[in-house]
């Protein structure tokens, strides 16, 4: 019995199962859009009644420091200006975690389901079969190699998954921060607002730019081999793992 061999196909089925089991979890869960859960719900509505408690505050402030102002005739605000700012304050409590909603559940939802509507259950299947296909050097008698490139896309693949749970926690946590970043349009100099909106885009394009690398993985493993196509399935791979670099400075 040759051991090494044994040892070589226990970890291949090992690995070609994880594989499965991600790319199974990747095409029937992680673009399914769900409700806020009930926790963060309660969450939500807590900061509503505290935000509306603060945002009284800061408008109070804000009219007391006016009337000092125009008693001293310093004043370069209206009473205007602050209704204004309470007025969009108030909208943006409303508008801000319906519009992340609209955005992710009917664009970035969408789009990651048609981008993942070729990917098959058999992915592992796909995989084996691409990887056997570039020659003697990934073929059944050099299994060691074979695992080793099987493991690599797997590896890329679980990343990937990990990956896009942490940005819908990320995103379920901007949507109860809305509350907060409208809430500070009232002050004249804490406006978290602009911030909000940018981690809204960044994680929104972080997701369509994985989805976007994953369909592209996805997709030359369905093809035939190329030199060209392997490289770039390697590439994918890598950015998958560490995140293309020009998110980083999103």
């Amino acid at each position: 019995m040759d051991i090494g061999s044994s040892i070589n196909k226990y970890f291949l089925e090992s690995i070609t199962q994880v594989l499965q089991q991600a790319s199974l979890f990747i095409s029937q869960i992680l673009f399914e859009p769900k409700e806020m859960p009930d926790f963060f719900k309660k969450v939500y509505l807590i900061f509503v009644g505290i935000g509306g408690s603060v945002m009284a505050i800061i408008v109070l402030v804000n009219l007391v420091q006016y009337m000092f102002d125009v008693s001293n005739d310093q004043t370069q605000a209206t009473v205007w200006e602050i209704i204004t700012k309470t007025f969009k304050a108030s909208c943006m409590i409303v508008v801000a975690p319906v519009l992340l909603t609209l955005i992710v559940g009917q664009v970035v939802y969408p789009l990651g389901t048609y981008l993942f509507s070729t990917i098959a259950k058999d992915l592992a299947t796909s995989t084996g079969n691409y990887i056997k296909t570039i020659g003697p050097l990934f073929d059944v008698t050099n299994s060691f190699v074979l695992l080793l490139m099987i493991s690599f896309i797997t590896l890329a693949i679980v990343c990937f998954f990990f990956k896009m749970c942490i940005y819908h926690a990320d995103l379920v946590l901007l949507e109860i921060l809305s509350v907060w970043a409208a809430i500070s349009m009232c002050a004249n100099d804490n406006n978290y607002m602009g911030v909000w909106w940018r981690e809204v885009i960044s994680q929104i394009t972080t997701i369509l730019v994985q989805t976007l690398l994953m369909a592209g993985v996805t997709t030359i493993l369905a093809s035939k081999f190329e030199w060209y196509n392997f490289m770039l399935l390697i590439g994918f791979c890598c950015l998958l793992i560490k995140g293309p670099s020009v998110l980083h400075s999103m």
